[in-house]
């Protein structure tokens, strides 16, 4: 294991069970807030307006519009993050902090074994990149969010900061090609269609 990522582990995690209070934010920002912030991105998403149709209610009215689009590349490009992630756990096993240092004891027990790299880490910044490519102001901050994220699992016990950065890398690269992947093919049906 290499020391620095073990060093800074343990500096982060150093500062789970020092207060009721702390840990309580701490295990609602690693767990609860990820779903939070799904949900509210899914009503922005099918609310916002995105273009002259009004989200997915306008779309339910007009047909299918650019904001179905956007909902198409930001999911799914959080939902392939996921998988990969969940794929490299599976074929190259790495020993959670709690199962690697007898004194780590996690805020709470995660649902799946393996650490890297963080399916959760990567979810998030997958969606956090395909999203600044329609709202920047708004994959900044979910961005800055994942990372809160990433942090909380951190400090639970969960993740070594590795697994964490590896996720986010993880989601950035595969957002980066679902986004350019879907402009690709969305060019190519225009100029099909034309």
């Amino acid at each position: 294991m290499n020391v620095f990522n073990q060093k800074l582990f343990l500096y982060l995690n150093s500062f789970a069970g020092q207060s009721e209070v702390l840990d309580s934010a701490v295990v609602f920002t690693a767990e609860t807030l990820g779903i939070v912030l799904l949900i509210a991105l899914v009503v922005f998403l099918l609310s916002h307006e995105h273009t002259e149709r009004s989200g997915f209610f306008g779309m339910m009215r007009r047909g299918v519009g650019k904001g179905f689009h956007n909902i198409i590349v930001i999911l799914a490009s959080g939902a392939i993050a996921w998988g990969v992630a969940r794929l490299i756990k599976t074929g190259f096993p790495v020993d959670r902090p709690f199962d690697a240092l007898d004194s780590v004891v996690p805020l709470f027990e995660p649902s799946s074994s393996g650490a890297f790299p963080s399916a959760h880490a990567a979810f998030f910044a997958a969606t956090a990149t395909a999203l600044y490519f329609y709202h920047k102001k708004l994959g900044v901050i979910f961005f800055v969010l994942a990372i809160a994220i990433g942090i909380a699992r951190i400090v639970s016990g969960v993740h070594w900061p590795v697994d964490i950065v590896g996720g986010l890398i993880l989601g950035m690269v595969i957002a980066i090609f679902i986004y350019r992947l879907y402009a690709l093919l969305m060019g190519c049906k225009k100029k099909h269609n034309a």
